[in-house]
């Protein structure tokens, strides 16, 4: 009973995991020239990833997270929130890498917005941008 406890405890403080392994990511916001929409490029990424160890975040008055499946319009709760995101696979390789961007549009209103990319099952925050949307 013990034993189990402490693998229960280890497991569930995340001590097993190892948070150095994570890929590492940077992005970039323009504006398209389109009202209410902006532009997240990915800058940058160490090793193009998953569609399956990738979502994204949309912080806006709350968490929404977006799954990618294929590119496109993203499932998720965007209605919800006012937001709409599609993603953009330049690569057209099945994965998340450098040059790949998302479309961020707004029902309108001045909000502050935080883009998050979190990767794996424990949802590692590995890059992010923030902007008020205009």
């Amino acid at each position: 009973t013990v034993v189990l406890a402490a693998v229960l405890y280890v497991m569930v403080m995340g001590f097993g995991s190892n948070p150095d392994n994570n890929p590492t990511a940077s992005l970039t916001k323009d504006t398209t020239g389109v009202a209410h929409q902006e532009k997240v490029l990915i800058a940058s990424v160490s090793d193009p990833l998953e569609y399956s160890n990738v979502k994204v975040s949309l912080v806006w008055n709350s968490t929404s997270v977006f799954t990618i499946a294929t590119p496109g319009t993203l499932t998720g709760t965007p209605a919800a929130t006012g937001f709409t995101v599609q993603f953009f696979d330049i690569a057209n390789d099945a994965k998340l890498g450098a040059g790949d961007y998302f479309l961020v549009t707004s029902s309108g209103g001045a909000y502050p917005v935080t883009f998050n990319v979190l990767y794996g099952s424990e949802n590692a925050n590995i890059a992010s941008v923030d902007w008020t949307t205009v």
